[in-house]
């Protein structure tokens, strides 16, 4: 029976002082049920034993006098083993339906020969936002010796591997362990996978998608299931872009239905294959990532879903369509930014601003003067010949 349940304080210590559940002549028993940070939990239960006076208690056979129906007792727990384990991704943000690169690396615990439970385990769960890519980039796993940075690839008998979409365990059993991981404990397991970002309800911007590893291992292999498990974690966010579009000379008055295509700089990949177009109004090459996106009434017009890119790349915002009354934009507006520039909702404001037509000739343009010009000289050559003929018809009445 359940007696009491309780929780040691910052002190280190612990009370039980409920006297009426103890009896004398009765045997009880502490059950740790929860280790301290780093340290070992007691697997064993500790048995007290009062004596039928209840003047002394026996604590795993270690005396104790009570005095005023109390004693104390010291419970020590061992540190656990310095095990490093971590995992990270190979970006802090991330573009919807774009690839995530993890990693995670783990300590092979060294079990002892004779040891009764040699088996460990490393699992992975994703949030909702990220799918393994199971089909398209199978999950690599290898040895990493420390030491001498070589990297070896494990056989695929040496481990069970469990896959879904969201989740990944790789498992190793005792038999497979003295097979072929005796010989590697102390070094480092390497798990490496890529994960698709998706653009669906189940991410939204500024949203951190975090996904957690578990390892699992034995702290004392000499008995069964005595084992232990640490976590570690690695998130991944997605930003936003947003469009500012307001009249150059008045920046209160906003301007609706300007109309932005989003692109990116290309890789030499994308280049080589013929996959990237020239970002009108530049001599870059790049891939168009959306069209045609139109600011409201407050003139704000946002593309969601896209990555810092600080140094990776440079996204271009190209105009396509002017407000009403605007002058269309005939440069590429560059964007470049890093996690720390976003707003608190996660969005990177871009002021881009249109000069407003004006009705003067001059300002049409070379082309606009052109008309002008060949209109005032056909002008001229027809007021030019009405002349002549007034001259001719006069001459033929003075005849």
């Amino acid at each position: 029976m359940l007696i009491e349940s309780k929780e040691t304080q910052a002190s280190g210590t612990v009370s039980f002082s409920n006297s009426d559940h103890l009896t004398a002549g009765n045997e009880y028993y502490l059950i740790e049920t929860k280790a301290p940070g780093g340290y070992k939990p007691l697997f064993e239960p500790i048995k007290i034993t009062l004596n039928s006076t209840g003047t002394t208690a026996y604590v795993d056979g270690t005396e104790y006098k009570i005095t005023n129906r109390a004693f104390s007792i010291q419970i020590a727990n061992d540190p656990l083993p310095d095990m490093h384990f971590t995992k990270t991704a190979d970006k802090t943000s991330v573009t919807k339906n774009e690839k995530v690169a993890y990693t995670i690396a783990v300590d092979i615990p060294e079990y002892p020969e004779g040891a009764a439970d040699k088996s460990f385990y490393v699992s992975d769960l994703l949030p909702d936002g990220l799918k393994i890519d199971t089909a398209t980039a199978s999950i690599k796993v290898q040895v990493k010796n420390t030491e001498t940075d070589v990297v070896e690839d494990v056989a695929t008998d040496d481990y069970t591997l469990a896959t879904t979409e969201t989740s990944f365990k790789l498992s190793v059993d005792t038999s497979q362990y003295a097979a072929g991981w005796s010989l590697n404990g102390g070094k480092q397991l390497v798990i490496t996978y890529t994960a698709t970002f998706n653009n669906n309800n189940t991410t939204a911007v500024n949203s951190k998608e975090t996904n957690t590893a578990t390892f699992d291992y034995s702290i004392d292999p000499s008995y069964a299931n005595r084992h232990i498990q640490t976590t570690a974690s690695a998130d991944v966010t997605t930003f936003g872009i947003k469009i500012n579009k307001y009249d150059s000379g008045d920046g209160n008055t906003k301007l609706a239905n300007a109309k932005f295509d989003l692109y990116r700089t290309a890789t030499q990949a994308e280049i080589d294959e013929n996959k990237a177009v020239t970002i009108p109004h530049t001599d870059i090459y790049g891939i168009k990532l959306e069209g045609s996106r139109a600011t409201g009434d407050n003139g704000i017009a946002v593309f969601e879903k896209y990555e810092a890119n600080a140094d990776k790349y440079d996204y271009y915002l190209v105009e396509v369509a002017a407000p009403s009354g605007y002058n269309l934009l005939v440069e590429a507006v560059k964007v470049n930014f890093a996690d720390n520039k976003v707003d608190g909702n996660g969005y990177y404001t871009v002021d881009i601003a249109n000069n407003s037509m004006i009705e003067m000739p001059i300002t049409g343009g070379f082309s606009t003067v052109i008309f002008y010009v060949i209109g005032i000289a056909l002008m001229l050559s027809a007021l030019a010949a009405y002349i002549i003929f007034l001259k001719i018809v006069k001459a033929k009445e003075n005849r």
